[in-house]
């Protein structure tokens, strides 16, 4: 069974397709009303197959991931058979930009549901389904969040807050976060401002929103998608791309990401992972959204080789190569100092240590090679 759906940008129409109502899939586009509006880059947009192809993507990328270890609970707990029914029934709203769909026969407004300016809760379905007791799902943020590791939108006063919690094993990313965000502040670096919070008999870190009704998040790999030139890095076009569209200091808060994920090994800078900050009315660029999701890193889930300086590198999904290749890509390293840097293993040493899942011999062998990448990057610097 099909039925028409629309895709919406707050209440601007975008795309009208019909969607498979038993695996969630779209199955045919039926119209493109606002092509610069679309949440994917189409370069042809007579190519109909292709726009079907990259709807369908965005779909599946919008529906929480099989890769939670909440993933079956929520399914059950919400009769859904999959993260994508789970997202669509919730209409696709979420936190991070301004996309979503409902159904053409819904009489259904932005303005009234949107997560930035109305609390989300259970009641909010009456203003959905305000006749029938029986609404499929409640609309819930946390259908269309993204990511490996448990995440929770709460309402925190007038703040939306995230809350995350570790993946199953040492659950050290909510600690790695609050390490990364430490070493961020002392070294200047803008991001996301983790905090720590014990939720029960589970340790959590959270952040507030970065984006408001007015502005959303354009992940990198929207980016990066506008050029699709095969000779050219992704830090070039990511650069280049950025300078184009007013954002001029892109290399600068780029050199600084670069230098946070090699410190701390990062390995799961992925294109979803950083992007920009974009007016949701206009689609002006804005500015480059904040240093946040650095959980996977400081050897959250890896062995540790017996000769420490085989640790000092780790790969970069983002570039395809490694953080200690895409130093090379830093002009200039002025805005960080010795002082700061030395005080960097310290605040690692310190924050893995707040972990009781630790022992001490990891922790200091971590200890030992983040000082080394430290030394390293010194040397890049001179």
């Amino acid at each position: 069974m099909t039925e028409e759906y629309i895709l919406k940008h707050k209440d601007k129409p975008v795309l009208l397709f019909d969607l498979n109502t038993e695996d969630y899939v779209p199955v045919e586009i039926k119209k493109v009303f606002d092509k610069k509006r679309l949440p994917f880059i189409l370069d042809n947009d007579t190519d109909v197959n292709l726009c079907l192809g990259l709807l369908t993507l965005w779909v599946q990328n919008r529906g929480i991931t099989e890769s939670r270890d909440d993933y079956e609970k929520l399914l059950e707990e919400n009769n859904a058979s999959s993260g994508r029914e789970l997202s669509i029934n919730s209409l696709g709203l979420n936190l991070t930009d301004h996309y979503w769909i409902h159904k053409t026969s819904q009489d259904l407004c932005w303005e009234k549901l949107n997560f930035f300016d109305h609390n989300f809760n259970k009641k909010i379905k009456e203003r959905i389904y305000p006749s029938d007791n029986n609404a499929p799902v409640v609309l819930d943020p946390n259908f269309s969040v993204d990511g490996c590791l448990i995440k929770t939108w709460i309402n925190d006063g007038k703040d939306r807050v995230l809350l995350k919690e570790g993946k199953a094993g040492l659950k050290q990313e909510p600690y790695n976060e609050i390490i990364a965000t430490k070493i961020m502040d002392l070294l200047g670096i803008k991001n996301a401002g983790y905090s720590i919070r014990t939720v029960g008999d589970k340790i959590v870190c959270l952040c507030k929103c970065m984006v408001d009704r007015d502005t959303e998040l354009l992940y990198a790999r929207n980016v990066l998608d506008m050029d699709k030139s095969p000779d050219k890095s992704n830090y070039q076009k990511y650069v280049e791309l950025c300078k184009k569209n007013g954002i001029m200091d892109v290399q600068e808060r780029l050199d600084e990401m670069i230098v946070i994920d090699f410190i701390i090994g990062n390995t799961d800078r992925h294109t979803r992972n950083f992007g920009i900050i974009r007016d949701a009315e206009s689609l002006q660029w804005l500015k480059i959204a904040p240093v946040f999701d650095c959980g996977n890193s400081l050897f959250f889930n890896d062995r540790i080789k017996t000769k420490l300086e085989d640790n000092i590198d780790s790969f970069c999904k983002w570039s395809k190569s490694t953080n200690m290749e895409m130093l090379n890509n830093i002009e200039t390293s002025g805005w960080y100092n010795e002082t700061a840097l030395k005080k960097i293993p310290k605040i690692i040493n310190a924050g893995l240590k707040s972990h009781d899942l630790l022992d001490r011999k990891r922790i200091s062998m971590i200890t030992e090679i983040a000082d080394l990448r430290i030394k390293v990057l010194k040397k890049k610097s001179l």
